[in-house]
């Protein structure tokens, strides 16, 4: 039995429709998906806060605006778009990110707040967990390397005591601990370390 002509062209009709919008829909998804993402900042600032730094750390936080601020003038010139994200982490027993944001915000913020910020983990002031506190600036610090330029700056002896069996006993020091993350911190543009004694330099 044969269709009409009209029927066939029609149906032909049809399927080129069909075809035309799938071939655009996958050529969008391609598009979309292929779309570099916009380029980020993300910075991660490790200070001790140990009892011997703690008078410093209003200090460290100067210092890094007036290094980011360099580094914007001399390289970036984006920092003060809002999409570029720090973070300073305790250097402690149990170090934390305690304050996020963009670089603005922190320029604005009040240093006695960021003392108040030390301040409050006084308890766990008498060790320093120097693997720790690089771990978690590397989970902050986590992106493709390509569009996330990524920065550390450590301000600290960074002689490790970590915890023993509680906050107030510490291991015995040593200058780099043998956990020490090198392999998540390897794709950093930039790192800084101040406050490094110079035999712990060495």
């Amino acid at each position: 039995m044969h269709r009409p002509t009209s029927y066939c062209v029609s149906l032909f009709s049809n399927c080129r429709a069909t075809l035309i919008l799938a071939l655009a829909l996958l050529l969008a998804y391609s598009s979309s998906s292929l779309a570099a993402p916009k380029p980020t900042n993300r910075v991660a600032i490790v200070i001790d806060s140990s009892g011997s730094y703690r008078e410093r750390q209003a200090e460290a936080v100067d210092r890094t605006v007036a290094l980011l601020e360099g580094m914007a003038t001399v390289e970036l010139q984006r920092w003060e778009k809002g999409m570029d994200q720090i973070a300073l982490i305790s250097l402690d027993a149990l170090p934390e990110v305690i304050w996020q944001g963009s670089l603005r915000e922190l320029k604005a913020l009040d240093r006695k707040a960021i003392m108040a910020r030390f301040k409050v983990r006084t308890d766990y002031a008498g060790c320093t967990d120097v693997t720790a506190a690089f771990r978690q600036a590397a989970r902050f610090l986590e992106g493709d390397p390509r569009y996330t330029h990524k920065y550390l700056f450590a301000f600290s002896d960074l002689l490790a005591e970590p915890p023993a069996d509680s906050l107030s006993k510490c291991r015995k020091p040593q200058p780099i601990p043998e956990d020490f993350p090198w392999e998540a911190l390897k794709d950093i543009r930039d790192i800084k370390v101040l406050w490094v004694p110079p035999d712990q330099k060495l």
